[in-house]
């Protein structure tokens, strides 16, 4: 699994000025990603990137469905703020 440049960049300036910032990392409304599952990418977003939550949701008229998967994901692993 890669992470997309801005996870990059979040998790440099997180980890740089850990006492000023924590990270919600995104996650993609339409996760698709071969046999990588949606719990698999909170999976590292939590524990490889030390992320603290979810976020970052921009939705249009009619999406809110969306992010349906996303609520049972951050649910499923600790109650992820979102």
């Amino acid at each position: 699994m890669i992470l997309n440049k801005a996870l990059e960049e979040l998790s440099v300036a997180i980890k740089q000025h850990s006492n000023r910032f924590v990270g919600f990392g995104s996650v993609p409304l339409s996760f698709s990603s071969g046999d990588v599952t949606l719990n698999d990418w909170v999976e590292k977003l939590v524990k490889e990137q030390k992320m603290k939550g979810l976020g970052e949701f921009t939705l249009g008229t009619g999406q809110i469905p969306l992010l349906e998967p996303i609520f049972k994901a951050a649910s499923d692993y600790m109650s992820l703020p979102i």
